[in-house]
């Protein structure tokens, strides 16, 4: 596990070191843009399933102006940037040769580090990074969580997929990565919506709620017609200037009741947890199970976010990884008022049941919904 604050040998029971994590620190990158750290979109999706074409459209709208674009290629000659408009210039990077989240994940932050003097002028506002159909997004969400000027300088918005209503449902259960990337998304933009009719769309959504709870449906026509469905889908709500637990923790209900029988074999094993608990957490503990249980499992974990109530500590915890990659603890300035004190933990994973996650992660349930 790859923990960007601090390991379990850091702090082991009885030691001089403070357990606890450090309050959310975010003024570093005030330095960098008037408006904080600029928001990045990673825009993912299977291959031929329409990114390019929903990018296209989305920076002629006014809420993508000031946005520059990444795109990444797989082969030794690059063709998808010269579909996008503008052409590769100030504004469109093009990275070629490899995925972006295998080959170049180093290099995605040295990418991005000639923006920083347009950011400080206000020229650059948003950033998308549009990856291959074959993307892993995980080790790219990394490369924005990690140490450098880059990190400090740009944050995770949200992780958008696009699934083709007309193929989507197929290649969910053909294609691991395209399952993948839906389990990993905070919005999914269902493309062709046309083609495949309101019967096609619907049986979409409805294997796609099964698969991620956690992220909301739109068609391409609506998102385009309005691109804050996409936006804004962290912790920070920009446009309501405030953090909102709520929204970012939130799980669609599911249609019917879940089963504890086998996963479908149309979700690839991957299902979605909520746990509740109202007793106050042990951090060192909690952080110790956690790095157990990300060790042994980290390739399965597609996503873990939470907020904490730790034992002696009035503020809220925030935990945000996906699978070995971990965001630092951050304590929130307090807890919202419509917030209970009591945590919340989403977890979305492959292969592994609600009665391991909750065992291994020490966690007491009031309440638990599996989907």
């Amino acid at each position: 596990m790859r923990w960007l604050f601090r390991r379990r040998s850091q702090f082991p029971p009885g030691g001089t070191h403070d357990p606890r994590p450090r309050p959310l620190r975010i003024r570093r990158a005030f330095a960098m843009s008037p408006d904080g750290p600029v928001p990045v979109t990673i825009l993912t999706g299977f291959l031929g399933a329409g990114k390019t074409t929903l990018l296209n459209g989305l920076l002629r709208h006014p809420a993508f102006d000031k946005t520059a674009v990444l795109i990444n290629e797989l082969g030794a000659v690059g063709l998808d940037h010269l579909l996008v408009q503008p052409a590769v210039g100030e504004d469109v990077m093009l990275m070629e040769g490899g995925c972006i989240c295998c080959t170049f994940r180093d290099e995605v932050g040295l990418a991005l580090l000639p923006l920083l003097p347009r950011i400080r002028a206000g020229e650059v506002r948003r950033v998308v990074i549009e990856t291959t159909g074959l993307a892993d997004p995980a080790p790219l969400v990394f490369s924005l969580i990690g140490s450098g000027e880059a990190a400090s300088a740009f944050r995770l918005d949200g992780i958008v997929a696009v699934l083709d209503a007309v193929n989507g449902a197929d290649q969910l259960e053909r294609e691991y990565e395209c399952a993948q990337q839906a389990a990993m998304a905070d919005r999914i933009v269902i493309s062709k919506v046309d083609l495949a009719g309101a019967a096609g769309r619907a049986e979409l959504e409805e294997r796609l709620m099964r698969l991620n709870r956690s992220a909301t449906c739109h068609s391409a026509d609506e998102v385009l017609a309005d691109p804050g469905l996409i936006l804004s889908a962290g912790l920070y709500d920009a446009g309501a200037g405030r953090i909102d637990t709520h929204r970012w923790l939130r799980q669609r209900p599911l249609r019917c009741e879940p089963t504890d029988g086998p996963a479908s074999p149309h979700d690839s094993g991957i299902a979605s947890y909520s746990f509740t608990q109202a007793e106050p957490i042990d951090w060192p503990d909690f952080a110790n199970r956690l790095e157990n249980f990300v060790s042994a499992h980290g390739d399965n974990l597609l996503r873990l976010k939470g907020i904490l109530n730790l034992s002696g500590e009035a503020r809220p915890c925030v935990i945000h990884g996906v699978k070995h990659y971990f965001y630092p603890p951050s304590l929130l300035p307090g807890w919202p008022q419509a917030d209970a004190r009591s945590s919340r933990i989403v977890v979305l994973a492959r292969d592994l049941s609600e009665a391991r996650i909750r065992d291994e992660l020490g966690l007491k349930v009031l309440a638990n919904e599996a989907g």
